[in-house]
């Protein structure tokens, strides 16, 4: 247990998820309870002068010296300072947890936040050049330099893709919350077919109901569609007749130009008809998703299909004229060494789809391997990082090319999940969602709906219930909380 010495709030909960990266699980508090052994006790202060925060941070019964960080106030505001506070808090305890755990893996340094790209650019609008950005990057926060590099990769990627569209038009996101099997480390609201196949007709009345509903607000509003992606769960685990029900409601949002795009994730749900349905209704990008070429690696993470499968189902999307294709990698798989992740990349690889996603393994609370796997089965973090490496450069060498990134909570050597692209092929979609340029407004059972505001920049979340029953009796509601919250924002909105 640790036990973090502070009076505010806000710098106990930052100092808790700074923590985390270097302990996991471990519990952080504020004294301890029922005798437990405390490992660390850490004394943080900070202090406001000169328009800046400085952050001082103390290990007692520890022969290590106090160590201290400070961040320049940028601009005026609470929201601003709290941030600038918060980061000369984290960078004073990063510096103190290297020394005492020197061993761990940090390769994202002090940063803590899902998306890395933002600070980068927030830097460059200060007029800085990317490059720039990158070195403070590595020298304020300790972000390991081949992570800058990405980074930088990513910005260029990034260049006349990222914040295109006009403030009145957004993404939309549509959920289908159904598998034909629930993989060990899923912790999406996802529904195993086996089990509750038999709410999908009930689900699709009530989405459909919520799509409509939001289309004319949508109309009254002039709100037009940017980018259109349906994902899950599996899209395709939906019956046909089912599937052709949404792709026949999608016409009232498919874009005038954009993308259109639909997880086809396991290739144990594609079938020739759901691919001409989806070809035929504008769909232009597909995922088929193996997260690992090796079959006792799919049986064991809960998947119903082998990789020959996989093959046979990207050749027959290809066959069908689809010419943008995602596949997924996952590297940390429970039993996996770098050697077979290297041999799932060369088999994805041999494909030539247009996008590779790696991700690195996450063990979330709600995930079957939270619950099942020891520390001891985790492939360990020196493995991790040689898989996320290796990829990297074996696929710059192909043509592929990072163009975006984000982290999640309790991932493999607190490493990162990386979109690559063929230059030109980039999901824009992916882009907007992960850089927070756009409104996304997300439909179905947990989906999130984000409403953007340039002026002053501001996001505003509205969370639909995770829980498929609920979501098919309370429809309409997640519909008129998304509307009630943008009439907030945009008090122009009808």
């Amino acid at each position: 247990m640790i036990i973090i010495n502070t009076k505010l709030d806000d710098v106990f909960h930052e100092s808790e998820e700074l923590i985390r990266l270097f302990l996991g699980m471990t519990p952080v508090r504020r004294e301890a309870e029922n005798g437990e052994e405390v490992e660390y006790e850490i004394t943080i202060d900070t202090e406001k002068k000169d328009g800046a925060w400085f952050a001082s941070a103390f290990a007692h019964d520890r022969d290590i010296p106090v160590q201290k960080a400070s961040y320049d106030c940028i601009g005026e505001g609470e929201l601003l300072d709290r941030r600038a506070r918060s980061r000369a808090v984290k960078f004073a305890l990063f510096r103190l947890m290297k020394l005492l755990l020197p061993d761990s893996y940090t390769p994202w340094g002090s940063l803590t936040g899902i998306r890395p790209t933002k600070l980068l650019y927030e830097y460059m609008s200060r007029g800085m050049s990317a490059e720039q950005a990158g070195k403070m990057l590595h020298e304020n926060y300790g972000v390991r330099q081949d992570k800058v590099d990405i980074l930088l990769d990513i910005e260029r990627m990034q260049r006349g893709v990222r914040d295109t569209l006009p403030q009145n038009m957004l993404d939309v996101y549509i959920g289908i919350p159904f598998c034909p099997s629930r993989c060990e480390y899923c912790s999406f609201a996802s529904c195993d077919v086996k089990k509750f196949g038999h709410l999908r007709d009930a689900y699709m009345d009530a989405l459909l109901n919520e799509m409509q509903l939001m289309r004319q607000y949508m109309d009254k509003n002039d709100l037009h569609t940017g980018n259109l992606y349906i994902g899950g769960g599996t899209p395709t685990a939906l019956e046909d007749d089912q599937l052709l029900r949404l792709l026949e409601a999608c016409k009232d949002f498919v874009p005038a130009s954009g993308e259109f795009t639909l997880e086809a994730g396991r290739p144990d749900t594609i079938t020739e008809s759901k691919l001409l349905m989806a070809r035929d209704h504008g769909v232009s990008r597909i995922s088929i998703n193996p997260q690992s070429m090796h079959d006792i690696t799919l049986q064991r993470i809960g998947r119903r299909h082998m990789a020959d499968e996989i093959e046979k189902s990207f050749a027959l999307a290809r066959s069908l004229g689809f010419d943008y294709i995602n596949m997924d990698l996952i590297a940390g798989l429970t039993g996996e060494t770098p050697e077979m992740f290297a041999s799932s990349l060369d088999r994805v690889m041999a494909l030539s789809p247009e996008n590779i996603t790696v991700h690195t393994l996450s063990i979330k609370r709600s995930s079957i391997l939270h619950e099942n796997l020891s520390k001891s089965e985790r492939t360990a973090a020196q493995d991790v990082d040689d898989m996320v490496q290796h990829a990297r450069r074996v696929l710059k060498d192909g043509g592929w090319y990072p163009y975006y990134l984000y982290r999640q909570k309790y991932m493999s050597g607190n490493l990162e999940n990386v979109g690559y692209a063929k230059e030109g092929t980039q999901c824009i979609y992916n882009v907007d969602v992960m850089e927070e340029t756009h409104s996304n407004l997300a439909m179905g059972a947990g989906a999130i709906t984000k409403w953007f505001d340039k002026e002053p920049y501001l996001i505003r979340r509205a969370a639909n219930v995770k829980n498929v029953q609920e979501y098919i009796a309370r429809s309409s509601e997640m519909a008129q909380r998304k509307m009630d919250l943008a009439r907030e924002m945009f008090p122009h909105h009808v």
